[in-house]
């Protein structure tokens, strides 16, 4: 969505991306495929539900006191905290970044994300990207 720019310091960021409903169907089929019944609770692992559409706000050295804010199409979205463990029992030495669930966006129309992040040093922002997410198949003729 946001690619790595090492000159960025902070501030919003302010843009449009498209997922196309083979997106969608992609993680359709993965959910049937895979069907276990995860729980909230269970969901606030990124790393569970891999029928998820999640979006990644990716910081090195993040620190879960930072103030990180999405809004798609001008709506505020809930960003979660990730950490290695579930109840992160050292929250400092567990804490992982920052995704938002965008599962329920609207597929092949434009969505303008907007995302806030606060100053940081240059280099440290490292973009905004959709996880769970394969790349299309293309076969190639020779």
């Amino acid at each position: 969505v946001f690619p790595y720019d090492p000159k960025f310091t902070g501030g919003a960021l302010d843009g449009s991306v498209v997922i196309p409903q083979r997106v969608f169907a992609q993680l359709e089929a993965r959910r049937k495929s895979w069907p276990v019944p995860y729980t909230a609770d269970d969901l606030r692992a990124p790393w569970l539900g891999s029928h998820r559409l999640l979006l990644f706000i990716q910081i090195a050295e993040p620190d879960d006191t930072m103030e990180v804010g999405l809004t798609i199409d001008g709506t505020p979205v809930e960003v979660t905290r990730a950490y290695n463990s579930i109840y992160g029992h050292s929250p400092k030495r567990t804490f992982l970044g920052y995704y938002a669930d965008v599962s329920a966006l609207a597929p092949d129309v434009a969505h303008r994300i907007v995302v806030r992040v606060p100053a940081l040093p240059a280099g440290r922002f490292q973009g905004v990207f959709f996880e769970n997410v394969e790349p299309e198949r293309t076969t190639v003729i020779r």
